[in-house]
């Protein structure tokens, strides 16, 4: 009867989740244990007769939202851009393998061949087209981004599409380039992780010295005017994880910037050899609701990318590694994932991400779609882990990235390993499900209150069991029952 509905205590209550509807409830144990029996009328009358409530039976689930889209045609209408693997900075924990001496900068055919095929995509859905700068640093060499910038405004108008232009960068720029960001830009992701010493200590120049003053002259150009719409992403280790908060304030009052993502070191040999380790999932999340607490105060927003917030629509996917992310690195070939923007003759496993490649003879992008068919696999209807976990729906499984790290060779392959393994940072998902869950419903966080993966919050309503105490079925809100 009720394929998405879950049960998570709350003092002497419990909140009642059904994830599809992003519908929620602060029930007695006499309704939980009422929708337990196998009774049609019981269900009709608790949700439709003496509650009238705004939800019925059938609408708790949405058979459409449970089953990913058939795999048709490859037809993207947006393209992502490794422009290069060089970079400025030195990051102590980049996992990009950045080129300083002899960066490689994609070919202009390739960028070019893929523009033109996300926008004829575009035009014939009617859809918007577009356009990502990633790297290494994008604007390593301003006059080749540039270049690729006026072909993008020329493809767009060419086909009659909008053009939606974006770029990620370190910040470590020249005023001229800043400028021009500025200008062409409509969206900007800053990598910023705290003030000056952290910003310097935690990402120097390739030449060793601090990088922060280039940064923050170009959040100063770029946040000057309305446009573009910018966004700091930050990383946080063990040792800086208590300064989120701190952070919030700090880059809304400096630059005035509102969006703000905010993740956990993925280790990597290079972090480890800078003796830098990733948060517990426990630190993480009481960083995470101070620093959420901050950004109500100063009305900003702060997301963590593996939770959702507010009502869920249902879709399976966490990103687009399941609905053909168009991907085109710098040496020629397409990928799934931006966390995997080349190939690496040490890690094999890394290909999986790569499913397509520049046909330099003919100009052409050839899909592999054996490849593209195994990609499509990895979304929530096919996470056996995730099943009975009432935060499924707003973590979506996790980054199929953070679920496999840099596999080797001897483990399980990658569709069991999507399937059977959890998120590092399954305990994070879950605890922040629930803190989102109370704050929806206007009720106050008690620590100690909730341990992730414990038996009632993990399963379904059918099967946790409650105490029956001779109540009649009862939904509250935050300040009592509801007449």
């Amino acid at each position: 009867m009720f394929p998405e509905a879950f049960v998570l205590p709350y003092q002497e209550r419990y909140i009642l989740s059904f994830p599809l509807s992003g519908h929620l409830f602060l029930v007695n144990a006499a309704l939980v244990n009422a929708l337990r029996q196998p009774v049609p009328e019981i269900s009709e009358r608790v949700f439709s007769v003496d509650l009238d409530l705004p939800i019925k039976t059938e609408g708790c689930g949405h058979a459409a939202s449970l089953t990913p889209e058939e795999l048709g045609d490859f037809a993207p209408t947006s393209v992502v851009i490794f422009v290069t693997n060089g970079c400025n900075l030195n990051c102590k924990y980049c996992f990009a393998t950045p080129q300083y001496r002899r960066p490689q900068f994609i070919d202009p055919r390739f960028a070019r061949a893929g523009m033109e095929l996300a926008a004829r995509n575009a035009a014939r859905k009617g859809a918007p087209f577009g356009i990502h700068f990633s790297g290494g640093e994008p604007l390593l060499n301003p006059s080749f981004t540039a270049r690729l910038t006026e072909y993008a405004y020329q493809t767009a108008a060419r086909h009659h599409v909008p053009l939606h232009l974006g770029l990620t960068t370190n910040g470590n720029i020249d005023a001229q380039t800043a400028r021009f960001t500025q200008r062409r830009f409509d969206y900007v992701s800053f990598s910023v992780d705290g003030p000056p010493d952290v910003q310097d200590s935690m990402r120097p120049t390739a030449h060793g010295d601090g990088g922060f003053a280039r940064l923050d002259r170009a959040l100063g150009v770029l946040m000057s005017e309305a446009k573009p719409r910018v966004e700091i992403r930050s990383t946080f280790t063990a040792a800086i994880v208590d300064k989120m908060a701190d952070n919030v304030e700090y880059f809304y009052r400096r630059w005035g910037v509102s969006r703000f993502c905010f993740v956990p070191l993925r280790e990597t040999t290079r972090s480890r050899k800078s003796g830098l380790g990733a948060p517990s999932s426990e630190a993480l999340f009481q960083a995470f609701i101070e620093a959420d607490a901050r950004a109500d105060a100063l009305g900003v927003t702060l997301y963590y990318s593996a939770h959702r917030h507010g009502p869920v629509a249902g879709s399976p996917h966490f990103c687009a590694i399941s609905r053909d992310y168009f991907g085109l690195t710098q040496d020629g070939f397409v990928t799934a994932c931006s966390q995997f923007p080349r190939q690496h003759p040490s890690r094999n496993p890394l290909k999986f991400y790569l499913y397509g490649k520049f046909d330099e003879e003919t100009g052409r992008i050839v899909i592999d779609e054996d490849k593209r068919r195994m990609l499509h696999q990895l979304h929530l209807a096919n996470k056996q882990y995730c099943l009975d976990c009432f935060a499924r729906w707003s973590c979506k499984g996790d980054c199929p990235a953070r679920l496999f790290g840099y596999p080797e060779g001897g483990k399980p392959d990658f569709l069991e390993m999507y399937r059977e393994f959890p998120s590092p940072y399954c305990p994070l998902n879950q605890m922040l499900a629930y803190y989102y869950a109370l704050k929806r419903l206007g009720l106050p966080f008690i620590s100690g209150g909730f341990q992730p993966g414990s038996t009632a919050p993990r399963h379904r309503i059918t099967t946790v069991e409650l105490p029956h105490l001779g109540e009649d079925p009862k939904v509250f809100c935050a300040d009592g029952p509801e007449e």
